[in-house]
């Protein structure tokens, strides 16, 4: 008699819920992504850097052209000061590409794998045996897999729910801005993304070869920005352009320049869990780990958790060992990015001292960084 398939559930239609679900259907798993959104916001969100190290999972999946397809390379940074004088520059083998279009890809790829994906199917809550867990959707539905894993993000309910009194996401001080722009005089196409030290706020952009500008901006916060705010694009522009008046050119006529919406998104830490998982359940990617975005290694950590955790429940039967496994293997690693974009996020707005010391130090610092 042959052996009952084993299923898994995932929560979070996001980057590592699709991929984990491919390579559990690849483990001979079987696999179903719930996602708490309604439907697919596939046009919602700015942008992200792959790393290397992420777009490695893609291509080890097959499906590293298909994504590449929906984005553009991004083959070195170079760093500049608020009046444009070169700092440095880090060869890189990124690939820049819309939040919302590696999303649709991700989904179509798992979809395409055989791997089914719910909407509308928000976590309440779960219920573990010891042989099978049940997620309890907010819409009165259930679902029972042998393994449960959360990959709902920063503010994910799976790690709510399993650790109700560990640890929440803490609002570090600084927002994230990003968002797209044309200029028929400006900057040509290249595969180069310029970073500036600005005297306010740090600032980055790129173009593309259709000609759209993707940038981004982090700027200190004191207060932390609530949903109510963010509607507010005409307001929180002429903010930025404030705070970039005196920063080089093509910087304040590119913020000018921005007409469609303006993304705000609060950076967030995330103290050390206790534990990634608890009997059949689990947690990867900013549910287990948040990181900020300095340097660029959040989705690429939350793609190498998914294959990780997949080769741990393939190889080892039982799944609570499986799942002890998985995390033995990570937390190191993730551990020390996590630090790294600690110490990269303060370097964001050093202020006048900070500003003058990077100017002389970063470009020695540099070459050894990349």
């Amino acid at each position: 008699m042959a052996a009952e398939t084993r299923r898994a559930l995932i929560v979070g239609a996001g980057i590592a819920g699709p991929v984990l679900g491919m390579f559990l259907r690849r483990a001979g798993i079987e696999a179903t992504v719930f996602e708490g959104q309604p439907a697919p916001q596939d046009e919602v969100g700015a942008f992200l850097n792959l790393a290397p190290n992420g777009r490695a999972v893609l291509d080890a999946l097959g499906i590293g052209a298909e994504v590449d397809a929906a984005g553009t390379p991004t083959t070195g940074i170079e760093f500049v000061n608020h009046k444009g004088k070169h700092l440095g520059h880090n060869p890189e083998g990124l690939l820049l590409i819309k939040r919302g279009a590696l999303n649709r890809v991700l989904r179509h790829q798992a979809i395409e794998h055989g791997v089914a994906v719910e909407f509308a199917k928000r976590l309440a809550d779960f219920s573990d045996d010891g042989r099978r867990v049940t997620v309890h959707f907010a819409d009165g539905s259930d679902a029972t897999g042998d393994v449960l894993v959360g990959c709902d993000g920063i503010h994910s309910a799976t790690r709510g729910a399993l650790l109700p009194a560990g640890p929440v996401p803490a609002y570090t001080g600084l927002v994230g801005t990003g968002g797209f722009a044309r200029l028929p005089n400006g900057p040509p196409p290249g595969a180069v993304m310029e970073m500036t030290f600005g005297l306010r706020a740090f600032f980055g952009y790129q173009v593309t070869p259709t000609g759209e500008i993707f940038w981004f901006q982090n700027t200190p916060e004191a207060t932390e920005p609530q949903e109510s705010d963010r509607g507010n694009d005409e307001r929180w522009k002429a903010r930025l352009v404030e705070l970039h008046r005196d920063d080089h050119e093509p910087i304040p006529t590119m913020l000018q320049a921005t007409d469609g919406g303006i993304g705000r998104f609060p950076i967030y830490d995330l103290a050390t869990l206790p534990t990634w998982h608890t009997g059949r359940v689990a947690l990867a990617g900013d549910a287990a780990h948040v990181m900020g975005p300095h340097t660029g290694q959040g989705s690429a950590m939350a793609l190498e958790d998914a294959v990780v955790l997949a080769m741990c429940l393939r190889d080892i039967p039982d799944v609570d060992t499986a799942l002890a496994t998985y995390e033995r293997r990570r937390r190191p690693r993730v551990e020390r990015v996590v630090k790294l974009t600690r110490r990269v996020g303060n370097t964001k707005s050093p202020g006048p001292f900070g500003r003058a010391v990077s100017d002389r130090i970063l470009p020695m610092m540099l070459p050894t960084g990349a």
